[in-house]
């Protein structure tokens, strides 16, 4: 049931806190804790990202009983650290578990001095999510908090982000107030002990000349902002950041040969310097586009790239999980020994006792996990249950319902023509009559059948109102009154039903990755995907596709 890596993590912790409970000393008790911090920092420089959140678990049991008050300042920055480490990772959940966890031991502490940052990091994680109000609150007290502590370097960036949200929402004079505010702030950093403010100001006014079409200026400012970053040794995704601006903003002009020519530039830089994650986004950039000029063969070519870069970059993370684990365990196991030696003076019955209490107590957690598992596990089966019969019901009402709309048609068409829909120009809200409205309801339930265009990520109301030859306004009134829904939930349940038997088809889509099977029902995003299919079905992509295979 239990491999070497779930052994590492049920027993390191206990090698880590025997100790604490044999001996009194204070510089026993405080051992622990002092390695812990050690391999989170150590974790952190290696990029090995998941096991410094698994030792940060595990001084998070370890801290109310940690009572100088460097060492709990200590820890707060660990926090903020780690937060940071796990937003560049793209593990935005965690990120923003430390972020919280930072925040709120900032205030019962009274340190302040990782506030600006925390509260930065989870107005990004906000961003990313698109929950733009909430990350504009977040970036408003990081801005404060900066400013207080006279953090320039924090404030230039909270202001950066806050000029971007803005024009994202729509408010461009709060842009031009935050733009205003960088511009005039006082340099009292050189370039070169500093140089990241500069670079900051520089992409920000490219972002913001492209935003309002400037082209012109924001192709000088984006030059100009990646020269700098070349010249002063910044990390290379300063430099990976404006190639993407200037071949969004190609794109955006129609100018498709010198938006490829930057994302190949970054494909190459990728590949030298060994960033997985950026050529994903290039081939994924380059598929886009070559779908668009309607290179089906280059489009396939450059997804099959991405998705494949995709799935090694997991597997290569978790084989170098395991790795990590099987030698974290072995050095937990060697300095059990050595402890072992150096304490054998000590008496017999103690060990005894504390290895009884912690098998027991071990022993109540795995009865408890595999009650939890079973209850679970039950429960997912029971709402798959639920969903596949939905399906099978929803289909059968959809053709019941098809042949009673054809049958009403012909009985109250009789012998004359269906009277035509023409827009009302005396009222505010169009009443069709009853044959029309069942007219109108049939054209809709016949496009919603064909599934290649429902699952088209562009398919839009006013492209229903093309196919169904009725008016956009009148389709959206027909969709609101019939289903009780509007267009875009209304499409979106159907693509999730798509979604629902393509994860089922296992013989025909079992090697496809849940990101593409979410591109395949009309999602560019695979997170948004995944949300609305949890909130139609309560299940994620994948527990579904699982439980799907158990009932094969």
């Amino acid at each position: 049931m239990f491999n070497k890596s779930t052994c590492h993590i049920l027993f390191l912790p206990l090698f880590l806190l025997i100790p604490h409970f044999l001996f009194g000393s204070e510089k026993h008790k405080i051992e622990p804790q002092l390695a812990l911090f050690s391999e989170v920092d150590t974790h952190i420089a290696d990029k090995d990202i998941p096991m410094a959140v698994y030792c940060m678990e595990m001084l998070e049991s370890m801290y109310p009983s940690i009572k100088e008050s460097a060492l709990r300042k200590r820890y707060i920055d660990l926090l903020n650290r780690t937060s940071m480490a796990c937003y560049d990772a793209n593990m935005f959940s965690t990120s923003l578990t430390f972020a919280y966890k930072g925040i709120d031991l900032c205030e019962s502490e009274k340190y302040v001095q990782p506030l600006p940052e925390l509260y930065k990091t989870a107005g990004n994680i906000m961003s990313v999510f698109e929950d733009y109000d909430n990350a504009m609150k977040y970036y408003l007290v990081s801005l404060d908090k900066a400013t207080q502590m006279g953090d320039e370097v924090i404030v230039s960036k909270a202001l950066s982000n806050l000029v971007i949200i803005n024009y994202i929402v729509d408010r461009p004079d709060a842009a031009h107030y935050y733009f205003d505010q960088l511009t005039s702030l006082p340099k009292t950093k050189s370039i070169d002990s500093d140089p990241t403010q500069v670079y900051v100001l520089y992409y920000t006014k490219a972002i913001m000349e492209k935003l309002e079409l400037h082209y012109d200026s924001a192709y000088y400012y984006f030059n100009l902002a990646s020269e700098f970053a070349e010249s002063h040794n910044l990390p290379i995704l300063y430099v990976t950041s404006c190639n993407y601006g200037l071949a969004e903003m190609y794109e955006d002009m129609g100018m498709t040969d010198s938006a490829k020519y930057y994302y190949l530039i970054n494909e190459e830089i990728s590949s030298s310097e060994q960033i997985p994650e950026e050529r994903v986004a290039a081939y994924r950039a380059l598929a886009r586009i070559a779908q668009k000029e309607g290179d089906l063969s280059k489009a396939y070519f450059y997804k099959d790239r991405y998705l494949s870069i995709s799935d090694s970059i997991f597997n290569a993370n978790e084989l170098r999980q395991v790795e990590q684990n099987r030698f974290e365990y072995n050095e937990a196991n060697n300095r059990y020994h050595i402890n072992q030696l150096n304490r054998v003076s000590e008496s017999k019955s103690k060990w005894i006792r504390i290895i009884l209490f912690i098998s027991v107590g071990l022993l109540l957690l795995l009865l408890l996990i595999l009650r939890q598992k079973r209850i679970l596990d039950h429960a997912y089966a029971s709402l798959y249950d639920r969903n596949k019969e939905l399906l099978r019901y929803e289909s059968l009402c959809f053709d019941q319902a098809q042949k009673i709309v054809e049958l009403n048609v012909k009985l109250k068409e009789g012998s004359g023509e269906v009277p035509p829909i023409k827009e009302s120009t005396g009222s505010s809200s169009f009443q069709p009559n009853d044959i029309q409205k069942q007219l109108i309801i049939e054209s809709i339930e016949k496009c919603i059948r064909n599934v290649e265009v429902i699952c088209n990520p562009d398919f839009s109301l006013e492209q229903m109102s093309v196919m169904t030859n009725v008016n956009s306004k009148y389709l959206s009134q027909i969709i609101n009154e019939t289903y009780h829904q509007n267009f875009r939930t209304f499409i979106s349940e159907y693509r999730i039903r798509e979604a629902q038997r393509m994860l089922s088809n296992g013989a025909e889509y079992g090697n496809y990755t849940i990101q593409s099977i979410g591109e395949r029902v009309g999602y560019r995003s695979q997170s948004t995907f995944i949300s609305v299919f949890k909130k139609t079905t309560g299940l994620t992509p994948s527990q579904y596709q699982q439980l799907s295979l158990q009932n094969s």
